[in-house]
């Protein structure tokens, strides 16, 4: 489940650039993690931000990241190679 950052965060291209949007609501939210970041902690920006600041630019990338976290997961769950058992 590495991937859920690359995968709600960046374009399809090999650098891994955050697409335009993502750049610009981690700029509201002023989450500046580059070098590891955390889909996580990213997401509870987000929702502290949202809590005292009414943005809909950020408020419909956080439902489109949520959205794309949820069909990872759920494939990943189908997956019958997906070891689970720590859990």
């Amino acid at each position: 489940m590495w991937t859920l950052w690359p995968e709600a965060m960046c374009s399809g291209a090999p650098t891994g650039d955050l697409t335009n949007t993502a750049q610009a609501v981690c700029d509201k939210v002023r989450y500046a993690e580059r070098e590891n970041p955390n889909i996580e902690h990213f997401l509870s920006q987000c929702d502290a931000y949202l809590s005292f600041t009414d943005d809909g630019e950020v408020s419909n990338f956080l439902i489109e990241v949520k959205q794309k976290i949820l069909g990872l997961c759920i494939e990943f769950l189908r997956d019958p190679r997906s070891d689970i058992s720590a859990y």
